[in-house]
């Protein structure tokens, strides 16, 4: 049985600082776009950590199963279907938690290409 990555201190903390200082990129991005500091923060927060989550999972699971040579179809549909439930699940909690109206409604609809290539 292999090793988990997340059991090696040092893969710890980069990924940690990784999601840390990406975090912040995404909080000072939607600040700078206008949104206030409460709402660019929660944005920031749930997207990225959900995100985290979502890449760890993918992670366990390369743990067990390691995917023969030019046959990565499993893996891209999992990618995949991780993405799209990601940010279903990401804008759901956004918008019951925010309550702000259409506007940031409007704009998460209009990110959601840039969300979902960098997710």
């Amino acid at each position: 049985m292999s090793t988990s990555l997340f059991q090696i201190n040092r893969f710890r903390i980069a990924f940690g600082t990784w999601w840390c200082c990406w975090a912040v990129v995404h909080f000072i991005v939607l600040n700078q776009a206008g949104f206030s500091w409460q709402i660019s923060l929660y944005d920031s927060l749930i997207c990225n950590l959900l995100l985290a989550a979502t890449a760890s999972l993918v992670a366990m699971t390369l743990q067990y199963y390691l995917p023969e040579q030019n046959k990565y179809g499993y893996l891209s549909g999992l990618c995949v279907v991780l993405s799209v439930i990601w940010l279903s699940l990401s804008r759901a909690l956004l918008l019951m938690l925010l309550k702000e109206g259409s506007e940031y409604e409007s704009f998460f609809s209009q990110s959601l290409l840039i969300r979902g290539a960098t997710g």
